[in-house]
């Protein structure tokens, strides 16, 4: 299809998207009045064929009646909406993030009585939710809030304790994610990354990061694990000559495992697999009878999203064909 922003944009849409697109056109809040429904009828009618732009605006031109540079602004106009219609599904999606933003506003307008109302809700809300990779951060964001709240309304006492928990979150959210990338890094460097020292990202000492987490162990003890499996995976893959690494984040993640949403569990498993796999490699057999209680603990929980991801499947269903086979485990495989 033609280089035409919106209708790239359009034609991503799935059947259903376009319909909550079309209703979301029709709000006077963001069409200030003016109807794109007969745009957005034409559009579909040639979602798909080989068209150039110039063949696009022809068409188009000529069904709507329309000028050129007409259309040019409805389209532009079109595509304007459409980011406002993706961050509406975004923060629907997201609804963290959109209390967070909510709370923020409220405080920030000495709207005092609906903070406290939001932040109860914000509060519950993260007790009843499973945790993914976001979930410090935005716990952090929550607690910056609070500690707006608490300045703003002379609550000294309590600033100083929120103030505390916003650093331990934040810091701790931060490690989670450095050690994240700096294990992606040294996967990547399997095949043929650049060397990790010679790009400048590693800069945390192992004894600060050991400090900080005992420090956290007995009062935030899920935030605890969760950094320290972080830590310790990573290690695991910067010296594979020292297992302990694996096998504590490997003890780590059956403690933390049910507390996790299923996007988390698949990204802990994925990185275990990972290190087992590089270990075989190395001919350090032990390692095939641990992948096959990975994958067996996997598919257990209904968790095998990976073997349906675009690049990926055929390589990792022969994985959990070639491990079962490995270890006699013909019934399994079947």
């Amino acid at each position: 299809m033609a280089k035409i922003k919106f209708i790239n944009f359009y034609e991503s849409l799935s059947k259903k998207q376009r319909a909550e697109f079309r209703r979301f056109a029709c709000s006077p809040y963001f069409n200030k009045g003016r109807s794109y429904l007969p745009v957005i009828d034409s559009i579909n009618r040639i979602c798909g064929k080989e068209l150039s732009s110039k063949e696009v605006i022809k068409i188009l031109s000529g069904e709507l009646n329309s000028k050129s540079r007409t259309l040019w602004n409805r389209l532009s106009e079109l595509m304007k909406m459409s980011e406002y219609f993706i961050l509406t599904k975004y923060f629907e999606e997201d609804k963290t993030l959109f209390n967070n933003i909510i709370s923020s506003y409220y405080v920030s307008n000495s709207m005092f009585n609906l903070f406290v109302q939001k932040n109860k809700s914000n509060i519950k809300s993260f007790n009843n939710s499973k945790i993914n990779l976001k979930t410090f951060y935005n716990i952090f964001e929550n607690k910056e809030n609070e500690g707006f709240y608490d300045i703003y309304t002379n609550r000294h006492r309590e600033y100083i304790f929120s103030l505390k928990e916003q650093v331990i979150y934040h810091s701790a959210s931060f490690i989670i994610k450095h050690y994240l990338h700096l294990t992606e890094l040294l996967q990547q460097q399997k095949i043929g990354m650049e060397q990790l020292e010679s790009i400048g990202v590693t800069f945390l000492s192992d004894d600060d990061t050991i400090e900080f987490l005992e420090n956290i162990k007995t009062n935030y003890n899920v935030l605890y694990k969760l950094a320290a499996f972080q830590f310790n995976i990573y290690k695991a893959f910067s010296d594979t000559n020292h297992e302990e690494y694996y096998a504590k984040a490997r003890e780590i993640s059956k403690q933390v495992m049910a507390k996790l949403n299923d996007d988390y569990k698949l990204y802990i498993y994925q990185l275990m697999v990972n290190y087992c796999i590089n270990q075989t490699n190395r001919f350090i057999h032990k390692y095939y009878k641990e992948l096959f209680e990975i994958y067996n603990e996997k598919l257990e929980q209904n968790l095998f999203q990976d073997l349906k991801v675009g690049n990926f499947p055929v390589n990792n269903f022969r994985d959990y064909i070639f491990v079962s086979l490995k270890l006699k485990k013909l019934d399994w495989a079947k």
